[in-house]
């Protein structure tokens, strides 16, 4: 079966490299911390809040299911959606991104029972979403503290990138006649991949419903927030007193370092992310690490749970996971 969301095995072994830098600077890095303050601060930790931040995340799966169901025209039952993306999550979690997509592609297929040009539409305009919503929220983050430099050269880069991004498919889905036109005017392997490419293209008019995607991009947004008031549940827990205005923070520092081809579980790049976020507010190192790990254990916990219950226990999944 194609999977347009394999990696080839150079780009395998570049993401390798990748992650061995990586882990080698996070123990450089590492060497430097008192670790006891670490586990002393997180053994400090409220669990009352910890708990709460737990209950938030997983609203993950049923938001990002709402987001599909609006980018799927209501067309396939939600509480299906629900289960996909619960072992979607699971496996983003996991394996990685690429795993997560891999995983999307394939039960979007046999689960969802999408043509595979609808299940690359569906890859496709989720990436739209969440890249509008990063930028949403980047911009959200320059409000709150205007002279982080990062966040002013990625949040320009990504409104660049994404609003050609959604240009590109508004003007593909509305050129679905031209191109079966001209599909027919040609013969052989031409005139497939012509239609091909026309059928595909015919999968993106959500991209013209205001509605619609404005319901998908909404969902998508509530998904990323409640994410950001886990993490200030998280630091209240830790007895972090730096305000609400750290959630917009957190979040663009998370959508920026998820650009980059994670490890499994984001492991070493979500603690990165959160700890540059609460020392730019002056937290000190040892417990803005322990707030990191708490609220990355608070996100692992209920997306890797419910999607490992699913394979597991719902016929089907552990089949077509394989």
């Amino acid at each position: 079966m194609l999977n347009p969301t394999a990696p080839s095995r150079s780009s395998r072994f570049a993401l390798l490299l990748l992650w061995v830098a990586l882990a080698a600077g996070l123990f450089y890095a590492g060497s430097s911390l008192e670790w006891g303050q670490v586990w002393g601060a997180a053994a400090r930790a409220e669990p009352a809040w910890l708990i709460a931040a737990l209950i938030l995340n997983c609203a993950n799966a049923p938001l990002w299911a709402a987001c599909w169901f609006c980018l799927l025209s209501f067309t396939v039952p939600w509480r299906r959606l629900v289960e996909v993306q619960s072992v979607v999550l699971a496996s983003v979690q996991a394996f990685s991104l690429l795993g997560g997509g891999a995983a999307a592609w394939v039960l979007s297929l046999t689960r969802l029972n999408l043509t595979r040009q609808g299940a690359l539409s569906l890859l496709v305009l989720d990436q739209l979403t969440t890249g509008l919503v990063k930028i949403v929220l980047i911009g959200a983050a320059l409000l709150v503290v205007p002279s982080t430099p990062l966040l002013h050269i990625a949040g320009g880069a990504m409104i660049a990138g994404m609003g050609g991004f959604l240009i590109v498919l508004l003007i593909a889905s509305r050129s679905r006649a031209k191109i079966v036109d001209l599909a027919a005017m040609r013969t052989g392997k031409s005139a497939q991949v012509l239609t091909w490419i026309a059928e595909w293209v015919g999968h993106l008019k959500v991209v013209q419903s205001p509605a619609l995607m404005g319901g998908a991009i909404g969902f998508m947004l509530i998904r990323r927030l409640s994410e950001g008031v886990a993490g200030y549940l998280t630091a209240i827990a830790c007895g972090i007193d730096v305000g609400p205005q750290i959630i917009p923070l957190i979040i663009a520092s998370l959508a920026i370092v998820t650009i980059i081809p994670s490890p499994p579980g984001n492991v070493g790049l979500y603690e990165i992310a959160v700890v540059a976020a609460y020392q730019w507010l002056g937290v000190p190192a040892e417990t803005a690490l322990a707030a990191a790990l708490l609220q990355h254990a608070s996100l692992l916990i209920p997306a890797l749970i419910p999607g490992a219950i699913v394979a597991a226990l719902v016929p089907g999944y552990a089949r077509h996971q394989r």
